[in-house]
């Protein structure tokens, strides 16, 4: 009865929205650098499609000024999200679709821990999209009104030329893509010449001999400063999505638990372990089973340092 209902109310949603010529790519959630890469679809389907495009995400600040839009909605993480999430789910079809891994015989990590699904996260969650879309270009977009460029000017009036800089990884999915916070000061202590700016979350540990900004930024005020810089350097995650919007030079530090593929951008410049553990790409969300977690352990400063300088 449920499987009836769901196909009648999906069909009837969905026919509504193609009458309308209205497509809706939706994600709710915690995960903020998967957000923005709906960017990177909305610009394929705009290019592609007449369609008018909603987008409906936790972070509406990522789409503020997107002239590819229509209409772009917030809807916050809790209750209430969880509840319209559902309910977006139940009415998914042709005009309305989750950007999220969709596949009734896999995980998305187990689909991932094949090495031969060289995807990147763009097209990976779009495979159940019933859109023909081209690829082959992929980069995020933010958009900044004239405005906007002039008050976070004043704020940071950062005149120097300057690089960003995140020691601190993500590790509320997985703790296996951090790199290691003593590692990266050294880094900082290497490149004295270099005016380093750091940016992250609130509490983040932070390194000595920097511009501090951390907890500081608001999504779009941590934009602004990417596409200023003369380079990023973090683990694999946020920022490197988000410097692909300015073709903002991004070094980023892969892990072993995902594929370079998945994140790679024509800005990006993937500073992996060679040759890679055979256990990658493991996709393991709890800590590393090994003894040492070879996968960033094998990855040296000298070779970031090398990479940088050249």
């Amino acid at each position: 009865m449920k499987f009836f209902l769901k196909k009648i109310l999906s069909k009837l949603t969905n026919s509504i929205l193609k009458f309308f010529n209205v497509y809706v790519i939706y994600r709710i959630g915690y995960a903020v650098g998967d957000q923005l890469c709906m960017s990177s679809v909305i610009r394929l389907i705009h290019n592609q499609y007449p369609f008018k495009i909603i987008v409906i995400s936790s972070f509406s600040e990522l789409f503020e000024n997107n002239p590819r839009l229509w209409r772009s909605y917030q809807v916050k993480v809790g209750f209430l999200g969880s509840l319209i999430a559902r309910i977006l789910r139940f009415l998914s079809g042709n005009h309305l679709e989750n950007f999220l891994f969709t596949n009734v015989n896999f995980t998305y990590e187990d689909y991932m821990r094949d090495p031969n699904n060289l995807l990147h996260i763009v097209e990976a969650n779009t495979l159940h999209f019933n859109l023909d879309l081209n690829f082959d270009k992929i980069f995020n977009e933010i958009f900044f009104t004239k405005n906007e460029i002039n008050i976070f000017s004043r704020k940071f009036n950062l005149r120097e030329p300057y690089s960003i800089i995140q020691p601190n990884s993500k590790t509320s999915y997985t703790p296996n893509k951090d790199w290691g916070f003593e590692k990266y000061q050294k880094i900082v202590t290497k490149f004295k010449n270099i005016n380093w700016v750091q940016v992250g979350l609130k509490g983040d540990l932070i390194l000595d001999d920097v511009k501090n900004y951390v907890g500081m930024t608001s999504l779009r005020e941590l934009a602004f400063l990417i596409k200023n810089a003369d380079f990023v350097l973090a683990d694999e995650g946020l920022l490197n999505h988000m410097a692909s919007a300015f073709e903002s030079k991004s070094f980023v530090i892969f892990s072993g638990f995902s594929q370079v593929e998945l994140a790679k951008y024509d800005i990006t410049v993937p500073i992996v372990n060679y040759p890679q553990v055979d256990c990658s790409p493991c996709w393991i969300t709890e800590n590393c089973p090994k003894k040492i977690k070879y996968c960033t352990e094998q990855i040296s400063i000298e070779q970031v340092i090398n990479e940088i300088k050249q």
